[in-house]
């Protein structure tokens, strides 16, 4: 019964949402299996599977913590029931950014899988969760591998299992689209999208999810006008079969909101960002990775409409939070750095935008905003910077790098057109 309720088996008639459900299985259990842990354990395990696949990350979290003690206390440290519970408990650590807790958890299982025998499930769950472990850190050439050999296992060794192997999919593309390898994720939405219309009743979630992969390899590549129906289409379905504040809504929601900004529609995008840390914020807290990134976001649009006032605001704050949860060094939180220090040099703050304009590097840059020109852009900050710090001899190679950014590099040709005019004004100092 709780399996028939996993929305990427196909399509149910429910009269509620899905986590309701699960939620009223999940109450339902107390007391109930006091004399029979084993039975307890593996309804709990059906229960965290979903909450998963759904990212409901607390209250899977809460499932697989019951099943990892249950089995504890039953089983031996070597049993692949065990180990397998807690590969499961680091993916729901994982969903809330739990990335120290996910980390040991991982470790934990993998000391007691190097004692046992091979097992190919166990290894196809070891790959699956520590490379979702690294694609939620923004390491996602480090869970490439990882993510491609838990899809040869699932092909191999449970071959019946097609709605895992779906999402392994769907998360396979958006790494690919991470790493700027786009032709792969649209291969990989367009063959899964295929494969989909030819089964029985397949699931209109699937469907929708790999829509959008496929939807925003389009976008990197500047297909606009194919993109959008298909992102529009994939995030009405999200929001109707998860809700509006389900990470697999937001993502989809997070990818619409980067479309109107890449077609110039500012205004959409602004509403699109404030509306995406509102239900960010509602589901993660205020003290969430993805929260602070969400404001990042919502800074970033402000600056683009000339707020910088705001822009700053929103954008100082998102930034800490982003340091303090996530690091220094990573795509999210460079990427806030790269505009709050935008921001700090038109504003005249020039010795803090320059501090964070020294620590930005394009490679991990290109990561959180795939395909830009990121050269070409540090150079052009670091050479306006420099120029208000009235250094021109040491500004104006820069600003000429960033002038002569290929066309094809620079949609619109933004920045070389700010470079060549940031230019004009060095000539006249």
């Amino acid at each position: 019964m709780l399996s028939s309720g996993d929305p990427f088996l196909g399509e149910v008639h429910q009269r509620r949402t899905i986590k309701e459900a699960l939620d009223d299985a999940a109450a339902s259990l107390q007391g109930r299996f006091a004399g029979d842990p084993m039975t307890e354990a593996s309804i709990r395990m059906a229960l965290g599977s979903v909450y998963i696949r759904i990212t409901e990350g607390p209250e899977a979290e809460a499932q697989w913590r019951r099943v990892v003690e249950l089995l504890a206390h039953e089983v031996g440290p070597g049993d692949a029931r065990l180990i397998e519970s807690r590969y499961w408990l680091a993916e729901a650590l994982t969903l809330q950014s739990k990335f120290a807790e996910a980390k040991s958890a991982l470790t934990l299982a993998d000391n007691g899988r190097a004692g046992t025998r091979a097992d190919a499930n166990l290894e196809l769950v070891a790959q699956r969760s520590w490379g979702i472990y690294l694609m939620d850190q923004q390491q996602c050439d480090k869970a490439i591998p990882h993510l491609e050999a838990a899809a040869r296992l699932l092909r191999s060794s449970r071959p019946i299992d097609q709605s895992s192997l779906d999402l392994t999919q769907i998360t396979l593309g958006q790494c690919y689209t991470g790493e700027s390898r786009f032709k792969d994720s649209e291969r990989i939405a367009t063959e899964l999208l295929a494969d989909l219309t030819h089964r029985v009743k397949p699931s209109k979630l699937t469907i929708a999810l790999a829509t959008y992969v496929h939807g925003e390899s389009l976008i990197y590549q500047e297909r606009y006008k194919e993109a959008e129906p298909e992102i529009e289409d994939a995030y009405r379905v999200t929001l109707d079969k998860l809700g509006a504040d389900n990470i697999r809504t937001l993502m989809v929601l997070n990818v619409r909101c980067n479309l109107y900004s890449m077609t110039d529609r500012r205004e959409d995008t602004l509403a699109c960002l404030k509306q995406s840390y509102a239900s960010t914020r509602q589901h993660y807290g205020s003290d969430n990775i993805l929260t602070w990134a969400a404001l990042a976001n919502v800074g970033v649009a402000q600056a683009d409409l000339g707020l910088e006032r705001e822009a700053v605001r929103s954008l100082e704050d998102g930034q800490a939070g982003l340091v303090r949860t996530l690091g220094p060094n990573k795509p999210f939180t460079s990427f806030a750095a790269y505009h709050l220090s935008r921001c700090l040099q038109k504003l005249g703050d020039v010795e803090r935008a320059a501090q964070l304009a020294q620590a930005l590097d394009a490679k991990i840059l290109e990561e959180a905003e795939p395909g830009a020109p990121w050269d070409a852009r540090l150079d052009l900050l670091r050479g306006e910077i420099l120029l208000r710090q009235h250094h021109a001899l040491d500004a104006i190679p820069l600003l000429r790098e960033a002038a002569r950014i290929p066309s094809d590099r620079d949609p619109g040709g933004l920045v070389a057109r700010e470079a060549q005019a940031t230019l004009s004004t060095a000539r006249t100092l």
